[in-house]
């Protein structure tokens, strides 16, 4: 086996934003990613930035302090554009 993490499969589940709170919600989906087919990161989120680009925001746990902390940090920013790439890219496939 490989000493290397790879994505090798990115889950989309697109958020349908009727019957819930705020209709102008930037949220577009969730994401699942998976990592040499052998773990799977769950609770991604894809958001349409105000001028209209896709970003997306790691799975995230909100305190009792109520600000929100990552659960998944990546470490370098090689590793933050790889997530990206893969999740907008099998985002945009399904459109």
């Amino acid at each position: 086996m490989s000493d290397q993490l790879q994505i090798t499969k990115v889950i989309i589940y697109p958020f349908e934003q009727e019957g819930f709170g705020d209709r102008n919600s930037n949220l577009l989906a969730y994401a699942d990613v998976v990592l040499n087919e052998v773990l799977q990161l769950k609770g991604f989120k894809i958001f349409r930035s105000k001028t209209g680009g896709l970003f997306i925001g790691f799975p995230a746990q909100r305190a009792k302090n109520g600000q929100y902390y990552e659960q998944i940090v990546a470490l370098t920013k090689e590793m933050k554009v790889l997530f990206r790439e893969h999740i907008i890219s099998a985002y945009k496939e399904r459109e």
